[in-house]
């Protein structure tokens, strides 16, 4: 009887230390993860910044593409100008209000 008591302590013992190493190996991996995340979350943001630097380029390689159509025409291109300066002042008088 004393044997199997024995035999039963060791191997629950064994079982134990096994858990424990398991539970470390388990919490490394987590660390391991998050940081994994915390770089991605990084990589997104600076991709975000990206794409609204890239939006407002676009915007005004737009705007730049109508007045480079409209050079032909100059009265055109000052007509537009001052439609964009109008909306500006607009937008301007809006945030004052």
């Amino acid at each position: 009887m004393s044997n199997d008591f024995e035999e039963i302590t060791i191997n629950l013992k064994d079982k134990i230390f096994q858990l424990i190493t398991m539970h470390e190996k388990v919490k490394d991996e987590i660390v391991e993860k998050n940081g994994e995340i915390e770089k991605l979350n990084e990589e997104i943001a600076k991709l975000k910044n990206l794409n609204i630097e890239l939006e407002k380029k676009y915007q005004n390689l737009k705007i730049a593409k109508v007045i480079e159509l409209t050079n032909e025409d100059t009265h055109k291109t000052k007509l537009q100008l001052n439609k964009i300066v109008r909306e500006i002042d607009n937008c301007i008088a809006l945030l004052n209000n």
